[in-house]
Protein backbone atom coordinates (compact mmCIF):
# COMPACT_ATOMS: atom_id res chain seq x y z
CA UNK A 1 0.00 0.00 0.00
CA UNK A 2 1.42 3.47 -0.82
CA UNK A 3 0.01 6.21 1.04
CA UNK A 4 -0.32 9.51 -1.80
CA UNK A 5 -0.21 12.38 0.58
CA UNK A 6 0.05 12.23 4.86
CA UNK A 7 -3.33 13.77 4.85
CA UNK A 8 -5.17 11.37 3.18
CA UNK A 9 -7.33 8.44 4.99
CA UNK A 10 -6.76 6.94 1.81
CA UNK A 11 -4.01 3.63 1.03
CA UNK A 12 -3.72 3.01 -2.89
CA UNK A 13 -2.67 -0.04 -4.32
CA UNK A 14 -0.19 1.09 -6.88
CA UNK A 15 -1.16 -0.09 -10.73
CA UNK A 16 0.03 -3.18 -12.34
CA UNK A 17 1.00 -1.08 -14.92
CA UNK A 18 1.45 2.86 -15.54
CA UNK A 19 -1.49 2.56 -17.76
CA UNK A 20 -3.74 0.82 -14.90
CA UNK A 21 -5.97 2.74 -12.33
CA UNK A 22 -4.82 2.06 -9.00
CA UNK A 23 -7.62 0.55 -6.60
CA UNK A 24 -8.33 1.79 -3.33
CA UNK A 25 -7.76 -0.76 -0.47
CA UNK A 26 -10.81 -2.36 0.70
CA UNK A 27 -9.07 -2.72 4.31
CA UNK A 28 -8.72 1.75 4.55
CA UNK A 29 -11.60 2.92 3.93
CA UNK A 30 -12.54 6.85 4.44
CA UNK A 31 -14.56 5.92 7.25
CA UNK A 32 -11.88 4.64 9.74
CA UNK A 33 -9.52 7.53 9.32
CA UNK A 34 -9.31 10.49 12.29
CA UNK A 35 -11.51 13.36 12.23
CA UNK A 36 -10.68 16.37 13.44
CA UNK A 37 -13.29 17.39 15.61
CA UNK A 38 -12.25 21.27 15.60
CA UNK A 39 -13.01 23.84 18.56
CA UNK A 40 -15.26 25.56 16.94
CA UNK A 41 -17.37 22.75 15.70
CA UNK A 42 -17.36 21.91 19.23
CA UNK A 43 -18.56 25.64 20.23
CA UNK A 44 -21.07 25.50 17.03
CA UNK A 45 -22.77 22.58 18.39
CA UNK A 46 -22.76 24.19 21.77
CA UNK A 47 -24.71 26.90 20.55
CA UNK A 48 -26.99 24.40 18.58
CA UNK A 49 -27.73 22.97 22.04
CA UNK A 50 -28.19 26.13 23.61
CA UNK A 51 -30.84 26.83 21.07
CA UNK A 52 -32.83 23.30 21.61
CA UNK A 53 -32.25 23.87 25.58
CA UNK A 54 -34.46 27.43 24.92
CA UNK A 55 -36.94 25.40 22.41
CA UNK A 56 -37.24 22.54 25.20
CA UNK A 57 -37.98 25.57 28.14
CA UNK A 58 -40.24 26.66 25.85
CA UNK A 59 -42.48 23.52 25.01
CA UNK A 60 -42.48 23.30 28.84
CA UNK A 61 -44.29 26.53 29.32
CA UNK A 62 -41.25 28.99 29.93
CA UNK A 63 -43.17 32.14 29.53
CA UNK A 64 -40.59 33.52 26.33
CA UNK A 65 -43.39 33.30 23.63
CA UNK A 66 -42.39 37.09 22.65
CA UNK A 67 -39.17 35.83 21.76
CA UNK A 68 -39.60 32.64 19.80
CA UNK A 69 -41.59 31.85 17.04
CA UNK A 70 -42.41 35.15 15.24
CA UNK A 71 -43.06 37.04 18.84
CA UNK A 72 -46.85 36.80 17.93
CA UNK A 73 -47.84 35.14 21.17
CA UNK A 74 -46.10 36.83 24.49
CA UNK A 75 -45.78 34.82 27.39
CA UNK A 76 -46.33 30.79 27.23
CA UNK A 77 -47.24 29.54 24.18
CA UNK A 78 -50.00 27.90 22.75
CA UNK A 79 -50.06 23.43 22.61
CA UNK A 80 -49.40 23.54 18.83
CA UNK A 81 -46.24 26.29 18.90
CA UNK A 82 -45.22 24.33 22.09
CA UNK A 83 -45.24 20.97 20.13
CA UNK A 84 -43.64 22.61 17.31
CA UNK A 85 -40.68 23.52 19.62
CA UNK A 86 -40.21 19.77 20.41
CA UNK A 87 -39.84 19.19 17.18
CA UNK A 88 -37.22 22.22 16.84
CA UNK A 89 -35.34 21.23 19.59
CA UNK A 90 -34.92 17.48 18.40
CA UNK A 91 -33.51 18.77 15.19
CA UNK A 92 -31.22 21.40 16.80
CA UNK A 93 -30.46 18.87 19.88
CA UNK A 94 -29.50 16.44 16.69
CA UNK A 95 -27.05 18.96 14.86
CA UNK A 96 -25.46 20.28 18.35
CA UNK A 97 -24.83 16.10 19.26
CA UNK A 98 -23.52 15.84 15.64
CA UNK A 99 -21.06 18.84 15.11
CA UNK A 100 -19.70 18.08 19.11
CA UNK A 101 -18.68 14.45 17.79
CA UNK A 102 -21.24 12.17 17.19
CA UNK A 103 -19.86 11.76 13.19
CA UNK A 104 -16.95 11.18 12.27
CA UNK A 105 -16.79 10.23 8.53
CA UNK A 106 -14.78 13.03 6.73
CA UNK A 107 -17.64 12.90 4.23
CA UNK A 108 -20.25 13.35 6.37
CA UNK A 109 -18.60 15.88 8.53
CA UNK A 110 -18.45 18.28 5.39
CA UNK A 111 -21.89 17.61 4.51
CA UNK A 112 -22.68 18.44 7.95
CA UNK A 113 -20.99 21.70 8.35
CA UNK A 114 -22.53 22.55 4.93
CA UNK A 115 -25.92 21.53 5.94
CA UNK A 116 -25.44 22.91 9.50
CA UNK A 117 -24.42 26.21 7.99
CA UNK A 118 -27.26 26.62 5.48
CA UNK A 119 -29.76 26.14 8.89
CA UNK A 120 -28.09 28.27 10.72
CA UNK A 121 -27.88 31.44 8.12
CA UNK A 122 -31.72 30.62 7.29
CA UNK A 123 -32.65 30.95 10.96
CA UNK A 124 -30.88 33.99 10.95
CA UNK A 125 -32.67 35.28 8.02
CA UNK A 126 -36.14 34.45 9.36
CA UNK A 127 -35.33 35.68 12.51
CA UNK A 128 -33.71 38.95 10.91
CA UNK A 129 -37.76 39.12 9.13
CA UNK A 130 -39.42 38.80 12.49
CA UNK A 131 -41.67 41.06 13.57
CA UNK A 132 -40.50 40.93 17.05
CA UNK A 133 -37.99 43.41 18.12
CA UNK A 134 -36.94 40.76 21.37
CA UNK A 135 -36.72 38.02 18.84
CA UNK A 136 -34.08 40.10 16.46
CA UNK A 137 -32.18 41.37 19.26
CA UNK A 138 -31.29 37.85 20.64
CA UNK A 139 -31.69 35.56 17.76
CA UNK A 140 -30.20 37.50 14.93
CA UNK A 141 -26.81 37.67 17.01
CA UNK A 142 -27.00 34.00 17.97
CA UNK A 143 -27.95 33.21 14.23
CA UNK A 144 -24.46 35.14 13.14
CA UNK A 145 -22.13 34.12 15.89
CA UNK A 146 -23.14 29.92 14.59
CA UNK A 147 -22.92 30.96 11.10
CA UNK A 148 -18.83 32.80 12.10
CA UNK A 149 -18.07 29.30 14.22
CA UNK A 150 -19.38 27.58 11.54
CA UNK A 151 -17.47 28.90 8.48
CA UNK A 152 -14.43 28.51 11.02
CA UNK A 153 -14.95 25.14 11.64
CA UNK A 154 -15.43 24.32 8.01
CA UNK A 155 -12.01 25.97 7.33
CA UNK A 156 -10.06 24.05 10.27
CA UNK A 157 -11.44 20.49 9.24
CA UNK A 158 -10.53 21.41 5.57
CA UNK A 159 -7.29 22.33 6.74
CA UNK A 160 -6.43 18.69 8.31
CA UNK A 161 -7.56 17.15 5.31
CA UNK A 162 -6.00 19.41 2.14
CA UNK A 163 -7.18 19.29 -1.36
CA UNK A 164 -4.01 16.92 -1.88
CA UNK A 165 -6.29 14.22 0.20
CA UNK A 166 -9.35 14.78 -1.63
CA UNK A 167 -8.41 15.63 -5.42
CA UNK A 168 -4.91 15.47 -5.85
CA UNK A 169 -4.46 12.06 -4.86
CA UNK A 170 -7.63 10.38 -5.91
CA UNK A 171 -6.51 7.58 -7.84
CA UNK A 172 -8.06 8.72 -11.29
CA UNK A 173 -6.15 12.02 -10.91
CA UNK A 174 -3.25 10.50 -9.57
CA UNK A 175 -3.02 8.51 -12.59
CA UNK A 176 -3.62 11.15 -14.72
CA UNK A 177 -0.64 13.18 -12.57
CA UNK A 178 1.71 10.31 -12.99
CA UNK A 179 0.85 9.90 -17.37
CA UNK A 180 1.79 13.18 -17.63
CA UNK A 181 5.29 13.63 -15.41
CA UNK A 182 6.15 10.20 -17.37
CA UNK A 183 5.26 11.54 -21.01
CA UNK A 184 7.36 14.99 -19.76
CA UNK A 185 10.20 13.03 -18.74
CA UNK A 186 9.93 10.96 -22.08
Amino acid sequence: MVRICPHTPFAVSPAASPDALPSLSPDSPATSSPVVRSIAARLSGGLFLAAAGFQVALAAGAPWGAAAWGGANSGVLPMGYRVASVGSAAVLAGLGVALSGGVSAPRSRRRLLIGALGFATLSGVMNLASPSGIERAIWVPFAAVQIATLLWARRVEAAAAPLCAAWLGSPPLDWARRRLTGLAAA
